[in-house]
């Protein structure tokens, strides 16, 4: 009697082939997923510093028209805004590193959101230091960033007096 060899199904090397095929697949899916959730992370970091260093930029020119030779900024006298490490209204004094929370009131409990700044005025070469600033600040968002120089955020401007 001739047994019928017509195959019905796979074999177990196709079957094998193809789990591996899908295993690849997924890793490399999984893999893109945790590369755009760092890249989300990074780009709302950067958010944050730019929101924070807008805020400083700001205060720094109002406070600058008010006294040229002003070396502090006060970002406001509401504690409940801004807020130093300490606990009082935030002050950033040029030539110091230090560390600011933003207080939001979000359905009733309180987020704070930390920053860590390194801010310093200089006098322009190029231009009369009596008329013309330029003020460099690195942020590290977070509450404990790594602070190395090459996880900062750089932010720049400038300021002419308005006399």
């Amino acid at each position: 009697m001739k047994k019928n060899r017509n195959k019905a199904g796979f074999s177990m090397i196709e079957v094998a082939l193809a789990l591996l095929v899908i295993a690849i697949g997924m890793v490399s899916l999984l893999g893109l997923f945790t590369t755009g959730l760092a890249g989300a992370q990074r780009a709302d970091s950067e958010t944050q510093a730019s929101f924070f260093a807008q805020t400083v930029f700001n205060n720094a020119k109002w406070e600058l028209r008010r006294d040229w030779e002003a070396d502090f900024i006060e970002l406001g006298d509401d504690a409940n805004i801004w807020q130093s490490e300490g606990g009082g209204p935030a002050r950033i004094t040029f030539g110091d590193r230090g560390k600011v929370a933003f207080l939001q009131d979000i359905n009733g409990d309180t987020v704070e959101t930390w920053y860590n700044y390194d801010i310093r005025r200089e006098n322009s070469p190029d231009f009369d230091s009596d008329m013309h600033t330029i003020i460099r600040m690195r942020v590290w968002p977070g509450e404990f960033p790594d602070t190395s120089p090459d996880k900062a955020i750089y932010f720049y401007t400038e300021f002419y007096r308005m006399d």
